[in-house]
């Protein structure tokens, strides 16, 4: 893991406004979009388990297969450019570790509320965030900082994101 967090960083320093992220294998014809990061089966062992990992901690969000798209959170993307890391010390646990301020606190505690209402029936519907910003017809950043506690919805957007979930406005966390 080590290594393809380094690799992360260095991607990051070089393109700071990037995170979305394919994973390939060499041998594989990929058209690439311009905006997308490469990581690649043959660099780094077991990618997937590695993915898992990230994903487990809520630092990646799996988009979609053939091939596999992912999108990096931004407390990975801060801590892994982070001016005074250590590149060969990436340690995936560090990212949250220092304890958080009222203000985050009241933010982690709305996103929570937030994801419990919206997760399940997310999966229910087999969609990820992505398919809800697509079938909601709102911005990506919406959907994200939404359900991160980071943004409060104009009554237009709130709208949208609620009848593509099958929710009245009222039934979708402010």
């Amino acid at each position: 893991m080590p290594k393809l967090l380094a690799e992360m960083r260095q991607e990051l320093m070089n393109h700071p406004l990037r995170r979305e992220f394919v994973l390939l294998k060499r041998i594989w014809t990929y058209h690439f979009g311009g905006s997308e990061l490469i990581y690649y089966y043959d660099d780094h062992p077991d990618l997937d388990g590695q993915m898992r990992i990230l994903e487990n901690l809520d630092l990646v969000e799996f988009l979609k297969d053939n091939p596999r798209r992912y999108v990096m959170q931004e407390n990975l993307a801060q801590y892994l450019t982070e001016e005074t890391l250590n590149a060969s010390a990436v340690n995936p646990s560090r990212i949250s570790s220092k304890a958080p301020t009222k203000d985050e606190a009241a933010i982690a505690s709305l996103a929570r509320k937030r994801c419990a209402v919206v997760d399940p029936i997310l999966n229910a519907k087999g969609w990820t965030r992505g398919k809800w910003v697509t079938e909601a017809g709102v911005g990506k950043n919406s959907v994200y900082d939404y359900l991160s506690g980071e943004r409060n919805l104009t009554k237009e957007n709130r709208q949208a994101m609620a009848d593509a979930l099958d929710l009245s406005i009222e039934e979708l966390p402010e």
